[in-house]
C-alpha cells in the first residue's frame, strides 16, 4: 500500500493549518454562550470541517483512506445511530444530534489519516496553548464588562458555563504541559508555565467538583503507576494514602459545596436506572433522553426545588445506554478500546510525550463525563473527536504497514450530506432568532408588543416546527393572548412529539378550564399529577371539581394542596418558607378558608386545619 501522505518533515501541512484554525476558534463558542446560539457555533464548525474535507479530497498529498479499527468502528457506530434514528417514533430528536455527530466523525477520519511530524506536533500543541490564552483574555473582558470579580465564586463566572469551562481546561492542560516541556523558545515555555497556573486557578474558580476530582484522580493514577514501576514501597504507601484521602475529601466536598445538587444528581441516577431497565437493549432512540426521562423521574421533584427540564443523564455512558441501548454502548466502548490500541502503537514511536498529552486530555474528558454532561455540548464534544483523531494519526517516519484502504474520493459522497447538515443548522439559527425576539417582546410586558411576539413566533414556527421548547412557549403565548384554539393546537403538537413534557398537561388543562370544558381539564390535570406533584395542580383539580359540583372531591384536593405546600416548605432545598408563602399564600388562604367553612362541623378536621393555618401564618412576636 502506498503512503497516505507524502510527508515533508521540515514543513507544516496546509491541512494542519485548517485544523489548527478550528482548534483556535472553538473555545470562543462556549465562552460566548450568552452572545451566540449553539446552532451558530455548530455552523461555523461545520463550515470549517467542510473546508478541511474538501482540501483533503482535492489535495494531491493524500491518496487513500486507511481503514484502521477505530475508523471501521466509528463508521459502524454512525450507521447504527442513523438506523436507530429512522426507526424511533420521533426521528427529529436523533437528526438534531446527527447534524453535528456526522461532521465530527468525518473530522476524526481525516485527522486519523495524517502523518504528523515533530514540527507539526509542537504547532498543534501551541495552537491549544494560544487558543486557551485568547479564550481566557476574551472571557476576562466579558467578565469585566458584564460582571465583577468581587465575589470569587462560580456564580460570578458569567461568561461561560462553569462545567463547560472545566472540561475545556481538562482538555487543554496536557497540551500546555507538552508545549512547556518541548518548546525550544524560552518565551513560549514561560507563557506555557504561566498558562498552566492560570488554568489551575480557573479550574478552582469553576468549582466543578467532577472536573477537580477527574484531574486529581488521573494525576494520582499516574503517580501510582510510577510508584509501582519504581518498586518503592514508600511511594506505593503514599499513593494509597492519597487515594483514601481523595475519597474522604471528595465525600466532604460534595456534601458541603452545593449539597442540594448531590441530592438532585442522586435522584437523576435513580431515574436513569429505571429508564435503562425499560430500554436496555436498543434504547429509546438517539436524542430522546429529554423526551422520555419525565416518565421515570420521581414525581415530587418540584417539592424539593429540582428543575423541570432534565436534558441529560449526567453520565455519558449511561446516556448512550439509555438512548441507543446496550448495542450503542458496546460500539462506543469498542471504539475506546480501538483508540487504546492506537495509543499503544504510537507509544512505540519516538513521540510518546505528545501521545501522553493526547491520552491525558482524552481520559480527563471521559472521567469528567462520568459526572457531567459536557460531551453533550457540541463545542466540547468536538474535542473528543479531535483527540481521537490525533491519537489515531501516524507519527512514524517509516513506511506504513499494509492495511486495507479505500479511495479517498468516496468522501465526495459525504460532501452533500455535510451541506444538508449546514442547511439544517441555518434553519435552526433563523428559527431561534425569531423565537428569541418573540421572547424579548413578551418579557417586556408591553401589551403593544404582544402582537409582535406572536408574529415572531409564527416566523419561528416555519423554521423550527418540532422544537419542543418553542411549542411549549407558543402554547403559553397564545394562552396569554386569549387565543385558546391556537394554544391547544400548539399543546397537541407538543404532546405528539414529547408527551411527558413538564407542565404540558397542566397548561393544557388550564386552557380547557378557560374554555369551560372542566371534564377535559380535569383529565389533563390528573395526567400531569402522575409525573409532577406540583401543588398548583392539586389546587386546579379542586377548582375543577367545584365547577363540576363535586364538593367532597373538591375539598379532598384542597387538603392535598395545603399538605403539599407544607411538604414543599419542609423539603425544598433552595427556597425558604417566606419565599414559598409569598408565591403560594393567596391560594393557600383561599383553600384554608374553603376547608374551614366546609368542615366546620367536623372537630377533628377543624383542628388539623387550624394547626395548618398557624403553621403557615403564625409569627412569633
Amino acid at each position: 500500500m502506498e503512503k497516505t501522505l507524502k510527508t515533508n518533515y521540515s514543513k507544516i501541512q496546509p491541512l494542519i493549518y485548517l485544523i489548527a484554525l478550528l482548534i483556535l476558534v472553538n473555545p470562543l463558542f462556549f465562552n460566548t454562550q450568552k452572545l451566540l446560539f449553539f446552532p451558530v457555533k455548530i455552523i461555523i464548525q461545520q463550515i470549517l470541517i467542510l473546508a478541511i474535507l474538501l482540501f483533503y479530497i482535492f489535495s494531491k498529498d493524500y491518496n487513500k483512506i486507511k481503514l484502521s479499527y477505530p475508523i471501521i468502528i466509528i463508521t459502524i457506530y454512525i450507521v447504527y445511530l442513523l438506523l436507530r434514528t429512522l426507526l424511533q417514533p420521533v426521528p427529529v430528536f436523533g437528526f438534531q444530534q446527527l447534524y453535528y455527530l456526522f461532521p465530527y466523525a468525518l473530522l476524526f477520519i481525516i485527522i486519523s489519516q495524517l502523518q504528523i511530524n515533530k514540527k507539526e506536533k509542537l504547532f498543534i500543541s501551541n495552537t491549544f496553548l494560544f487558543s486557551f490564552i485568547i479564550s481566557i483574555l476574551f472571557g476576562v473582558y466579558l467578565q469585566a464588562k458584564h460582571s465583577s470579580f468581587s465575589n470569587f465564586s462560580r456564580l460570578q463566572l458569567t461568561w461561560a458555563n462553569s462545567n463547560y469551562l472545566a472540561s475545556y481546561l481538562l482538555v487543554t492542560i496536557g497540551f500546555v504541559v507538552f508545549s512547556w516541556k518541548t518548546s525550544r523558545e524560552k518565551w513560549i515555555r514561560y507563557i506555557a508555565l504561566a498558562s498552566l497556573v492560570v488554568a489551575l486557578i480557573f479550574m478552582l474558580w469553576t468549582q466543578s467538583r467532577g472536573g477537580l476530582v477527574s484531574l486529581i484522580l488521573v494525576l494520582l493514577f499516574i503517580y501510582i503507576i510510577y510508584s509501582i514501576k519504581q518498586r518503592k514501597r514508600l511511594h506505593i504507601i503514599i499513593s494509597i494514602a492519597l487515594l483514601l484521602l481523595l475519597v474522604i475529601s471528595s465525600y466532604f466536598v460534595f456534601k458541603t459545596i452545593r449539597p442540594q445538587t448531590v441530592t438532585f444528581r442522586a435522584r437523576i441516577y435513580k431515574a436513569d436506572a429505571e429508564y435503562i431497565k425499560h430500554n436496555w437493549l436498543a434504547g429509546s432512540g438517539l436524542g430522546t433522553f429529554v423526551r422520555e426521562f419525565p416518565q421515570y423521574r420521581l414525581s415530587d421533584y418540584k417539592l424539593i426545588g429540582q428543575e423541570d427540564i432534565i436534558s441529560h443523564a449526567h453520565n455519558e455512558f449511561i446516556e448512550i445506554w439509555a438512548e441507543t441501548g446496550i448495542i450503542g454502548l458496546a460500539l462506543f466502548i469498542i471504539f475506546l478500546i480501538a483508540l487504546f490500541g492506537q495509543y499503544k502503537r504510537n507509544l512505540k514511536s519516538n513521540n510518546k510525550y505528545f501521545i501522553y498529552a493526547i491520552a491525558f486530555s482524552l481520559i480527563l474528558l471521559l472521567i469528567h463525563n462520568l459526572f457531567s454532561i459536557t460531551m453533550r455540548i457540541p463545542p466540547i464534544l468536538i474535542y473528543f473527536f479531535i483527540l481521537a483523531g490525533l491519537l489515531s494519526a501516524n507519527y512514524s517516519n517509516d513506511a506504513e504497514k499494509k492495511s486495507k484502504s479505500v479511495n479517498k474520493y468516496i468522501l465526495i459522497l459525504f460532501v452533500l450530506a455535510l451541506l444538508v447538515c449546514i442547511f439544517q443548522q441555518y434553519r435552526n439559527v433563523q428559527g431561534l432568532k425569531h423565537f428569541s425576539r418573540s421572547e424579548e417582546y413578551l418579557a417586556s410586558k408591553d401589551s403593544n408588543l404582544l402582537t409582535g411576539a406572536i408574529l415572531e413566533a409564527k416566523k419561528a414556527h416555519k423554521y423550527i416546527p418540532n422544537n419542543t421548547d418553542f411549542l411549549y412557549y407558543q402554547g403559553l403565548l397564545y394562552t396569554f393572548h386569549d387565543e385558546y384554539a391556537k394554544a391547544l393546537q400548539a399543546y397537541d403538537r407538543l404532546e405528539q412529539i414529547s408527551p411527558y413534557y413538564p407542565q404540558l398537561h397542566f397548561w393544557k388543562g388550564y386552557v380547557l378550564s378557560l374554555k369551560g370544558d372542566w371534564n377535559s381539564a380535569l383529565d389533563e390535570f390528573k395526567t400531569e399529577i402522575k409525573y409532577n406533584q406540583y401543588p398548583k395542580v392539586y389546587f386546579n383539580i379542586a377548582i375543577a371539581y367545584h365547577y363540576l359540583n363535586e364538593e367532597n372531591n373538591s375539598m379532598i384536593y384542597f387538603m392535598y394542596f395545603v399538605e403539599k405546600i407544607k411538604e414543599k416548605i419542609e423539603r425544598h432545598l433552595i427556597k425558604n418558607k417566606e419565599r414559598i408563602l409569598e408565591e403560594e399564600g393567596k391560594n393557600l388562604k383561599f383553600a384554608l378558608d374553603k376547608l374551614a367553612n366546609f368542615h366546620k362541623n367536623n372537630p377533628a378536621l377543624i383542628n388539623r386545619i387550624n394547626y395548618l393555618s398557624r403553621y403557615f401564618f403564625y409569627r412569633k412576636e
